[in-house]
């Protein structure tokens, strides 16, 4: 070594006459790896052949810290051709690989999400609605291959007299830099089947491309307990509505259901018993409404409450003995 800029002496914090004369590989930048140091020298030999070498290294620095370089030599000749000089020079590139492998990481994180992913993800190209990649839940989820979606387009995942509509979505979410949930969307297997999914979409760029990133959750299951607890809810406010006795549905004092019978028994209308203000307890006689807070509590709990008697006041003020039947029931997503 016959001469280094301030710059890469302060970097590993040497003098100049440190290392003056010196050779190159031998000298503290370096000197932290036997194979960097083995690769210099060859590397060095070939530059004074002529030849232009480049590549990515590792240097240490004043603090023991090693950094990333993109590291070069050239050669300096004379008017004959001839190598009388090498000159090195490097550039810190740390930054640089730190985000690199940051970003390499992140994508394998995202691609071990996305394969082992229960719902059904695809990539779909915003300007054709190509399908370019899927993964393996949507293949058990759709029934196709990934081969047979790379043919196809997103409207042919949907019945075709809803198409139209889920192109108009499809650029709803393409216009959009957030992601956006719709629901209950139709869909077809490739068996013909129909199920209902929400959708999860948003724009992403896939391969140099502006796409869409649909995650689609089968919500057939979900929909098909809806449907049981609609058609049980109407059964029951049919009987209900027939039926000879009070029936009321409260949840933490509030009247969610009254049949025709309060009505006409209590005096209220059905739109006082469900005015968010007005509390259950209202109809209980006050003598009655410790021993009623005492089988609620019970019901909380899980213990069945056999039928007991107690006394309601109707809107008039009229005091009414009454036997009460009461069970703990799930209602509108609550007991």
């Amino acid at each position: 070594l016959l001469e280094a800029n301030q710059t890469a002496l302060d970097f590993t914090g040497a003098k100049i006459d440190e290392v003056r004369n010196k050779p190159f590989w031998k000298t503290p930048w370096w000197s932290h790896s036997k194979p960097v140091q083995k690769k210099l020298r060859l590397s060095i030999r070939q530059a004074a052949k002529g030849d232009f070498i480049r590549y990515e290294t590792t240097v240490r620095d004043r603090d023991g810290n090693h950094l990333a370089l993109d590291f070069s030599i050239k050669s300096l000749k004379d008017e004959k051709g001839k190598v009388i000089l090498l000159i090195p020079e490097g550039r810190d590139i740390s930054r640089h690989k730190y985000a690199e492998q940051q970003a390499y990481e992140t994508a394998v994180q995202a691609e071990a999400l996305y394969s082992t992913a229960p719902d059904a993800v695809l990539v779909a190209d915003i300007k054709r609605r190509r399908i370019l990649k899927v993964n393996d839940a949507a293949c058990q989820i759709f029934g196709y291959s990934k081969h047979e979606f790379s043919k196809k387009r997103i409207d042919h995942l949907h019945p075709l007299k809803e198409r139209a509509r889920i192109r108009s979505i499809f650029n709803q979410l393409a216009r959009r830099k957030k992601k956006k949930v719709i629901s209950s969307v139709p869909c077809v297997k490739k068996s013909g089947r129909l199920f209902f999914a929400d959708i999860a979409g948003r724009h992403v760029i896939f391969e140099g491309q502006n796409c869409l990133i649909g995650v689609f959750r089968d919500i057939s299951e979900r929909k098909r307990v809806e449907e049981a607890l609609r058609e049980n809810e109407e059964k029951f406010r049919s009987v209900a509505e027939q039926s000879p006795n009070m029936i009321f549905i409260n949840q933490g004092g509030r009247v969610l259901y009254a049949n025709k019978q309060c009505e006409k028994i209590m005096g209220y209308k059905l739109k006082e018993f469900y005015d968010p203000h007005f509390n259950f307890q209202t109809l209980t006689h006050p003598e009655d409404k410790a021993l009623l807070a005492v089988k609620y509590k019970q019901h909380q709990k899980g213990i069945d409450v056999l039928p007991y008697e107690y006394k309601l006041i109707t809107k008039a003020g009229k005091i009414l003995h009454v036997i009460l039947a009461s069970k703990l029931i799930h209602y509108q997503n609550g007991k």
